[in-house]
Formats: C-alpha cells, structure tokens, sequence
C-alpha cells in the first residue's frame, strides 16, 4: 500500500491517514515516525483487512466446510463438494457471514494472515509485522472441528474420527504463533486438531484486540484473556528458543488470564526456557490428558504455573525433563507451581526429571498445591526426586498428598512404550495402564475421584490410584469400515478392512450373523 503522504493529519497526537486501494486480504501497514531529537524516530505496524466478499452465500446450520483437497471450483464452502480451500477463508466467513462451526478435512493448513487488528507494540521497540506473524485467530463463539474425512459423506460430528484423519494447523517451524485468542469465551471451541511447527523467537510484541502478544511465548497456541474450550488436540513439536527468563515461555502453548476448558488434550514433545508445554498464569481445568516428552531448561519440563487456580484430574506425566544442570540447576521436571492453587486428581507421574530439584515438581511462592489418588513412580532429581517445596516465612506455601502411590512398583502394562504400540496417547494399548496385580488398583479414596478415568472407563468403588483404571473387561474401541462396494456375479469379491485396531483385539467379518473368513488379530493401525 502507498500512503498519501498529503492527506496525513494529526490530531492530539493520533496521526490518520488514506492509503491507494487494497486487494481484498490482510495488508501490514508500516508507519515511520520522528519529531524532535528528544522524541527521536521509531516504527510502528499494523495490520488492515479489506473484505472483498460482497453478499454472503447461505450457510446450512451455520456451519463452513473446509477441505484443501476439493477441486478449485466454486470454493464458496456452503457444502463439502464446495468447501473452502483454507482455513483462513472459513474464519473470514465466520467473522462476516454469520457462521459459527466450521468442520476442517484432513489435511495441512498453514496460517496466511495476521491476526485481526494486529499491530506491533510501541511499548516493545515497534518494529514491523512479518510473515513469522501470520497464525489461526479464534473468532469468539465460532466451534472449528477437525478430523473428518473429506469424503463429502459426513453430516454428523459424530461421523468424524480425528485421530484416524489427522487435521494439522501448522506453522512450520517459521511462525511465531500457530493459533492465537484473545478475549474469547467458552463457546470458542477448537477440537480435533494436532498443532505443530510453531516457533516463537520474534523480537517485536503483538497487539491483539488490545492485548499482548509475547513473541518469545505460546509457540503452538497463544491465550490472552481469553476462556476458550480446547477438545481433542495434540499439540506437539512447538518450540520457544529464548534462553532466559524474559521469554522462551509456554513452547506448546501459552495461557495468559481467562479460563479454560481443557479436555482430551496431549502436550508431546515442545521445548521452552520455562514451561516445555505449557506456560500458565490464569485459571483452567483440565481433564484427560498428557504431558509427555516436553523439554525445558531452567524449570516446568511439563508446565509451569503461577497465580490463578487449576484442576488437573486423569492426566498423565511421563518422561519430561528440566534439563539445566548448572549451579541453580533446573526445577520441576513435570511442573513448578510458582505461587496459585494446584489440584491434581488421580494424576501419573512416571520418568520425569529435573537437573536440579523435584524430578515431579517445584512448589514457591506460596503455591498452595493438593495431590490425591495419584501415582510417582521413577522420577529423578539430584534434590528431591518427586517433590521439592520451597518455603518462605513471607509467603508459606502448601503440599497435601493422599492416598498417593509414590516409590512402589505400581505394575504398568509397559513402562518401556508408554503410549503403547499404536504410538497414540489416550487409546487402550498406553503402557501406563494397570496391570492386574498393581498395587494402586482400588487403593484411592472415592470422595472426589472422577466417575470415569482417562481412557473414559467407569471407575467403581474405591478407585484406583493414577489415571488409569484397571479394567480386564473393557470394551475395544470401535472403528469404521472400509473398502467394500458392489460385486458382481462370478466376481472375486471386494476387499473390507477397518479403519484401525487394537493389538490384543481379535477382528472376526461377520454376515448376516455368520463368520466370513478367519479371525485376525488387530495389529495396532489400520
């Protein structure tokens, strides 16, 4: 865009100003200002959406489908034979058109805009925005699902699998936030996605719908203010280089006031200074999920926590690590509760470690932290293997663990594959499930246990300890069809398969009631 220089005004200090016409899409506007040798120059960015899609189409249920792979047509995305191209033109529908679900394929999708309004903060040096600053921004009271077939047949979000069709959001590895929120409310939904690839490593700070975006925080999913419901997510190989305490915080995700609803949600291999996974000051809940291989440098290899409150309650922690081994060492393998209230309910806690103190966790600044029903098995530490509490007579802090297993063998199915053959957290084969004769089974307390465990088994009585239930009669996961069609007479007939199993399943082709075939034993995929 050209600013004509002619028509700039100034007015109380606020400049305004008429550019040359824009195409339709998100420009970066770039303003260089200077006044006396005091005031001296500096650089501000924003950037401007032109809208070009003149009346709306209609949108059945409101709902905006999304498949990179239909033909280039009339991608208008009222139907899955027209669904859009890109994420982004569902969001810019959302915003304008009124929709407010938007059901994404399989597929690949890259952020190509800014956020809405973006600006760089002046407060933060200015600068101008880049590429690195495109990522997904949630629209409040819009539900975006992924995982569905991109066959055209679904109707039903029941119908999706988003694990057997993976739907990515991802950054690859050159933008510094892959999804970004602000302001927005529970009815804010994103479900069924894995969220890679972010990188957060900017200089500049964002200004988001008058909110700060840290260009060192939130590399996967960036939340500032904002109490947005997260379902069905791996977010996983997101990174926040930074190496000092001024950044380098939240690598999978990063969460600033508001509260959240986190449920289903896996943290699997992101790096940060601090806070591997994830980086919180504000309150949230989450139930059934996974911290697992995340990596931090000085402390909260899994998450690290401060102010607000949070309930944590079948989640499992396994092999994060608070790598830093030098005269202060690294804290909090698992999590650093630095200050706010933490409560975990039959919470696992197997191979995390710190290089300093509290292979588990590192409770400061009054931290006011309860364990119940849970289980510490092989966590490391120079100091303190599982816990290490840091008092101060200014700000006393606070552990209570009950009815916790910590140091026993409690008998995993397979400690050495702790998501199991399939390599998916969350599905029956997780090698951190009980075996028949662990020692946490019926040995928690039933007074605030969850009525089901991470896997959604029923737990009965006293429950056990960890966030599995011992369950030798559980029933195999479903999946669908595949293959099949017509045959004709004479014909050799058609190929049937399932869409995934389960190793220690047997799969039997009936019809009409009578077995078809011989029995064959899931392997674990499709």
């Amino acid at each position: 865009a050209t600013v004509l220089a002619a028509n700039v005004t100034v007015t109380n200090g606020a400049a305004s100003f008429t550019t040359s016409a824009l195409a339709v899409g998100v420009h970066a506007i770039t303003a260089v200002y200077s006044g006396t040798t005091n005031f001296g120059t500096s650089t501000g960015s924003m950037a401007q959406t032109v809208d070009g899609s003149g009346p709306c189409p209609t949108y059945t249920g409101n709902i905006a489908y999304v498949n990179a792979s239909v033909p280039v047509g009339t991608n208008d995305g009222t139907t899955w034979a027209r669904a859009f191209l890109t994420l982004q033109e569902a969001l810019d529908a959302a915003r304008t058109c009124g929709v407010t679900q938007i059901w994404v394929a399989q597929g690949t999708y890259l952020p190509t805009t800014y956020p809405i309004g973006a600006a760089t903060s002046t407060s933060f040096g200015g600068g101008t925005l880049s590429s690195a600053d495109f990522s997904f921004h949630l629209v409040d009271g819009v539900a975006i699902y992924g995982g569905f077939s991109g066959s055209g047949t679904e109707t039903q979000l029941s119908q999706r699998n988003w694990r057997q069709n993976p739907t990515l959001l991802s950054g690859s590895n050159a933008l510094n936030h892959v999804v970004t929120s602000a302001n927005d409310g529970l009815a804010t939904r994103l479900d069924g996605f894995t969220i890679t690839g972010g990188r957060a490593n900017a200089t500049t700070q964002l200004t988001v719908e008058g909110q700060s975006f840290g260009g060192t925080q939130g590399a996967g999913v960036y939340l500032q203010n904002s109490s947005v419901t997260l379902n069905n997510l791996l977010i996983s190989g997101n990174s926040c280089p930074a190496t000092d305490f001024t950044g380098g915080q939240g690598g999978g995700m990063a969460m600033q006031g508001g509260a959240s609803v986190l449920t289903n949600v896996a943290f699997v291999g992101n790096s940060a200074y601090s806070g591997g996974g994830l980086s919180a000051s504000s309150t949230f809940t989450m139930t059934n999920g996974v911290f697992s291989g995340n990596t931090a440098n000085a402390g909260g290899g899994g998450m690290i926590v401060s102010g607000g409150s949070r309930t944590l309650t079948n989640v499992v922690f396994a092999n994060n690590r608070a790598t830093r081994t030098d005269i202060s060492g690294a804290l909090g393998g698992a999590m650093t509760n630095n200050g706010g209230g933490t409560t975990l309910v039959n919470c696992t806690f197997f191979g995390n470690s710190a290089g300093g103190a509290g292979g588990v966790m590192y409770n400061v600044n009054g931290a006011n932290v309860t364990n119940k029903n849970g289980i510490f098995y092989g966590n490391s530490a120079p100091t303190s293997p599982d816990v290490h509490n840091n008092p101060n007579p200014f700000d006393p802090l606070s552990y209570t663990a009950t009815t916790t297993l910590t140091g026993t063998d409690p008998k995993f199915v397979n400690s050495a594959d702790p998501d199991g053959p399939d390599n998916v957290w969350m599905t029956a084969d997780d090698g951190l499930a009980l075996q028949s004769n662990s020692p946490a089974i019926n040995a928690g307390t039933a007074a605030g246990a969850p009525a089901t465990d991470i896997l959604g088994a029923t737990r009965t009585g006293n429950p056990d300890q960890g966030a599995y239930e011992y369950n030798p009669c559980a029933n195999p996961t479903a999946f669908a069809l595949t293959g099949g069609g017509s045959l004709c007479t004479g014909g050799t007939g058609v190929a049937v398969g399932l869409g995934g199993s389960e190793t220690g399943v047997t799969y039997q082709l009936t019809r009409h009631g009578t077995n078809v075939g011989s029995a064959v034993p899931g392997t674990g995929s499709a």
